[in-house]
């Protein structure tokens, strides 16, 4: 069809009409959508029997479902139907409906037809044809949403079957479990990820490395220089032994106390004690292990007997854990895990929250497995260098004699091997002939090297054998009463003694001073009864 002017009016036309089309049937939809919102909020506010998540926020799914209904069922308009409303608007007596049909048309009119829709397509409007009038329904369909707002807003919540209460029970839960397990995928990230605490390992186990090296480079004609290299280990390693005894200073100082658990249960705690003390977590990672079959076992359960039983269990068990972590290892991200172990176990009894609280469950429980591998690690690097301290000391014994020969030592693979080997080095001289005889020495001086050089320094510390201050002393001339001196002397001396080994436990003390220690105090003699008053 050869008809501009005509054909551009019809095709403006109906897009005006599809716009006036899809207008009507979002206003319809949104009317019905307010409807529907309308009885759902009634509901669920009157009678409690649905969620409430009718708020401000949630009106917006009343336009957008109205809009997407309107898209949908959006009319289909033709250029007959444009044309047909421009003969009824124009009152053309159908002009433009012959001339978009005009092509399917028979008859010799149509050049007449043409020329009159030509004529006449320039002075029509399509506006004018199909006018926009949305004031009213837009403000119908505000109103009806401010409605709904004023409504979501202060219409009452009323609960006559207690379903609103157990919703909201369950949402805080499902939050609070939400969160316990987001805290245990964090910590467990952070410990897999955290390379402080396998460096120091590596540290440790480099510079016990270095030390058995040293060893066995040791010379018996140069006792300055093996000096000198295993004062240097020393420092380094009790360097390493006081900050990794710091880091277990909880652990170490914990003993275990009294329960109210049956026999069985503090026999089993004394057990998993005694393992960690020894580092190693095998009894513990049994027990472990074993509750993560209960788990799986309680997550396919029907029968609420088994159920309940299993759930016995797993709680007897989770206690007893958090009972080690917390009285007898006072570590408290274990604790932290174990904690939230037990509040999901419970979680898990309701309904809708089972399976996400066991799962919840078993990652606390993989989270408390790793926080006891760190510490039976630490134990272990503890205890390593207390056996290297004390091989230091005993090698240190061995060059005072001019023994210490690291060809000797070849074989040896562990520490305890090397102190061993010291320790016959010693005996070769202890218990050898003497100074005068087999076993029996002469009392006179022994012989000794000055040329090698110690860290001796002839210093004296000031100390007082009395508790608290003294504030007021008289003098006067004269002899003391018998034996009161004397028993002073002896009461403040019993004291030290006494104190001495606490002090050593409370400093944590590097088992290579302790032995000196004690015999220093040992030495120390008591006044005889009738000894004479000193000058």
């Amino acid at each position: 069809m050869n008809l501009p002017a005509s054909s551009s009016l019809l095709r403006r036309t109906a897009r005006r009409l599809q716009w006036a089309g899809i207008g009507r049937r979002y206003f319809l939809a949104l009317l019905a959508a307010a409807g529907v919102y309308t009885l759902l909020l009634l509901v669920s506010r009157l009678l409690g029997v649905i969620p409430d998540w009718y708020r401000p926020l949630s009106l917006a799914a009343v336009p957008l479902a109205a809009a997407l209904v309107a898209l949908l069922l959006r009319p289909q308009i033709t250029a007959a139907d444009a044309g047909r409303v421009v003969d009824e608007r124009c009152r053309t007596n159908d002009l433009y409906l012959t001339a978009a049909l005009l092509e399917s048309a028979p008859g010799e009119f149509k050049p007449l037809v043409e020329r009159a829709a030509e004529a006449h397509a320039g002075t029509i409007r399509p506006d004018a044809v199909v006018p926009f009038r949305f004031g009213k329904r837009v403000g119908v369909a505000a109103a009806a949403i401010g409605v709904l707002a004023a409504a979501s807003q202060w219409l009452p919540q009323l609960d006559p079957f207690g379903e609103v209460a157990a919703a909201q029970e369950q949402g805080a839960q499902r939050k609070k479990l939400a969160q316990s397990r987001r805290a245990t995928r964090e910590r467990v990230a952070q410990v897999r990820k955290e390379e402080a605490a396998a460096r120091e390992s590596q540290n440790i186990d480099k510079a016990l490395a270095d030390l058995k090296l040293s060893f066995n480079k040791m010379k018996p004609d140069a006792p300055r220089t093996n000096f000198e290299k295993l004062e240097a280990h020393r420092r380094d390693i009790a360097d390493k032994w006081q900050k990794r005894d710091s880091q277990l200073k909880d652990f170490l100082s914990k003993r275990p106390t009294s329960q109210q658990f049956g026999a069985a249960d503090q026999e089993q705690l004394r057990k998993w004690r005694k393992e960690l003390e020894q580092g190693s977590t095998s009894g513990v990672e049994k027990a472990i292990e074993q509750m993560k079959k209960d788990i799986e076992r309680l997550s396919k359960a029907k029968d609420p007997k088994e159920k309940q039983e299993l759930t016995r269990q797993l709680r007897k068990q989770l206690q007893s854990l958090e009972d080690l972590a917390r009285e007898q290892t006072a570590s408290q991200p274990l604790s932290a895990a174990l904690e939230r172990a037990l509040e999901q176990l419970e979680m898990a009894r309701q309904e809708g929250l089972s399976s996400e609280a066991l799962q919840g469950l078993k990652e606390s429980l993989e989270l408390s497995q790793l926080e006891l591998e760190q510490l039976a690690q630490s134990v272990k690097d503890l205890q390593k260098l207390e056996e290297a301290l004390s091989a230091i000391q005993a090698a240190m014994k061995v060059n005072g004699y001019k023994l210490l020969d690291g060809e000797a030592c070849r074989g040896c693979q562990s520490l305890d091997e090397y102190a061993q080997k010291f320790a016959e080095m010693v005996e070769t001289v202890v218990g050898g002939p003497g100074m005068g005889g087999p076993g029996v020495g002469q009392g006179n001086k022994a012989p000794e090297d000055d040329s090698i050089a110690t860290d001796f320094a002839p210093d004296k510390a000031p100390t007082n054998v009395t508790a608290g201050k003294v504030l007021l002393t008289l003098k006067t001339r004269g002899l003391g009463e018998k034996g009161e001196v004397q028993q002073q002397y002896r009461e403040a001396l019993e004291q030290v003694k006494q104190g001495w080994s606490e002090a050593v436990l409370k400093e944590r003390i590097p088992p290579g001073y302790t032995d000196s220690i004690r015999k220093y105090f040992d030495s120390i003699e008591e006044p005889a009864e009738d000894a004479p008053p000193q000058e």
